[in-house]
């Protein structure tokens, strides 16, 4: 079965920021202080990386959920994400179920590996559930990658995230381009290597660009509306955040989320719980009454 971008959309939505490496390591409250200030530059979400796929950045389920608990008190959304680079796709796929059954989503990233359909097989026995996987890899799949993802992958059902690199691309691959044009040409390799149902959010690198390019670049990529990735948190500044909330929204945006929202589930649940108990205990006082009689 494969995922549609409704799948994606009905979960993540409006502006993502990306975390790399350095915050790996971070404690609890150095997230904290980051969402902080993500919030406060506009964005609706962040994609912490907490996995080179073989390790965690976190020791249990519990403290991978005390992050995602953390970003949601500040009014934003969380994706963790593997990075592969170590492991097995067995690994691969505990670690993304894992998050999948945190989030609602697996965030794997994934530069053609030729194991992907073993991941994928893994993933799915392991999240009957059927969260869907969005794999972010290269850009330009013909020029850089070889034709990863080829039509096989794509058969996977998975959404991709493309990495387009507007400013590493600006003196090589986009040479004379302009930010439209550069995204049309690595959408171009896309529709070649996987078809043009291929469904596609575009993760943004804008590290280097000019604030008018960034937001040219923001604009034209609200054409796919779906969410828009941007890379990362580590090189964003005031400047760079004013560009990319300039350019037109073309995609959901989350509306602030309850902070109270899971006390209240909890509550809730509690109190249908409560009810439960009374009836029975109800049942039980009448069954009595009848004995004596």
């Amino acid at each position: 079965m494969a995922w549609t971008l409704a799948d994606i959309t009905a979960r993540l939505q409006g502006r993502i920021l990306y975390f790399g490496d350095p915050s790996r390591s971070w404690s609890l409250a150095q997230f904290d202080a980051a969402f902080v200030q993500v919030k406060t530059w506009g964005f609706d979400g962040v994609a912490p990386k907490l996995s080179d796929g073989q390790g965690t950045d976190y020791a249990t389920d519990a403290d991978l959920r005390a992050i995602i608990a953390k970003a949601k008190v500040h009014g934003l959304t969380c994706w963790p994400w593997v990075g592969v680079s170590k492991g097995t796709p067995q690994r691969w796929a505990d670690i993304c179920s894992e998050m999948a059954h945190a989030t609602g989503l697996a965030f794997i990233d994934v530069e053609a590996p030729a194991n992907f359909h073993a991941f994928m097989a893994e993933y799915r026995a392991k999240t009957p559930e059927n969260f869907p996987v969005l794999c972010t890899c290269g850009g330009n799949p013909v020029t850089w990658s070889t034709g990863w993802p080829g039509q096989t992958a794509v058969q996977e059902g998975v959404v991709f995230s493309p990495q387009w690199y507007g400013a590493s691309w600006k003196s090589g691959y986009c040479s004379g381009l302009p930010p439209d044009q550069c995204i049309n040409k690595a959408d171009a390799e896309w529709i070649r290597v996987a078809g043009p149902s291929v469904i596609l959010v575009p993760s943004l690198n804008f590290d280097g660009l000019s604030a008018a390019e960034v937001t040219a670049f923001a604009s034209y990529a609200a054409r796919w509306k779906s969410p828009v990735l941007w890379w990362h948190y580590g090189v964003m500044t005031n400047a760079y955040a004013a560009a990319i909330m300039a350019a037109p929204v073309g995609f959901p945006v989350s509306s602030a989320p309850d902070p109270c929202a899971d006390v209240k589930a909890q509550l809730a649940q509690t109190q249908t719980q409560l009810a439960d108990a009374l009836d029975r205990l109800r049942q039980i006082g009448a069954l009595a009454q009848g004995a004596v009689k």
